[in-house]
């Protein structure tokens, strides 16, 4: 592939395409789920309808017009990229930040990314014997942060496209009021979207926390 035509026709410099060329190589991706099964994860990963009806209508479907050879190989390369780092938790970059004025292909392409991982991910919640209910509560974050989007006028998506793969790799657990980021030698705390705090439910989250992560993670 000409990697300066592809960048020059997702409209993004030529620099993100070789690193996601460079970090994906031949490295295998992941499926997404069948179309007729999205509704349901979609509103299991507590996604407005309003955006639910956007993704729908971009759905990555075999031949739609919507989808350029160029986008489609960036979804299967942004893909495969993530998967390569399951179990890590720092900062990752899924790919360039896409022109979105272009349609919810363009618009929505890192959250077909995610839809793909939540299997990939979950199986590696269930290896370390995370309940599904963290499991879910956790990828959830997906509706929060693309409503979160949407009240800023669009500009928010950059950096959350980045925030969503420690999510999809197992980095970052949601448990009671507070967020928890795996780290080398700590535990990061991040206050999601979700309404009131109070000393109590902070307290009963740190706690959890507590017991959390020597369970799952005993090596860290």
């Amino acid at each position: 592939m000409d990697l300066n035509d592809t960048a020059a026709r997702l409209g993004v410099p030529v620099e993100d395409v070789e690193r996601v060329h460079r970090l994906a190589g031949d490295l295998p991706s992941a499926p997404l789920p069948a179309k007729a099964d999205a509704p349901a994860l979609l509103d299991r990963l507590a996604v407005r309808p309003d955006d639910a009806a956007e993704i729908m209508a971009g759905w990555p479907d075999p031949g739609s017009p919507l989808w350029p050879p160029e986008l489609r190989w960036l979804l299967d390369r942004s893909i495969a990229l993530v998967r390569a780092d399951l179990g890590g938790y720092g900062w990752l970059s899924p790919g360039p930040a896409l022109p979105r004025e272009r349609g919810p292909a363009w618009r929505h392409l890192y959250v077909y990314a995610y839809l793909a991982l939540v299997g990939v991910v979950t199986g590696y919640h269930r290896e370390h014997g995370i309940a599904e209910a963290v499991s879910w509560v956790t990828l959830a974050d997906l509706g929060r942060n693309l409503a979160i989007d949407r009240r800023m006028h669009r500009e928010g998506w950059p950096v959350m496209q980045s925030w969503l793969t420690l999510h999809a790799r197992g980095g970052i657990y949601e448990l009671g009021r507070l967020q928890h980021h795996r780290g080398g030698g700590a535990i990061d705390l991040h206050i999601p979207d979700s309404g009131p705090m109070t000393p109590e439910a902070v307290a009963a989250s740190l706690d959890e926390a507590r017991a959390f992560f020597p369970r799952h993670f005993p090596d860290e």
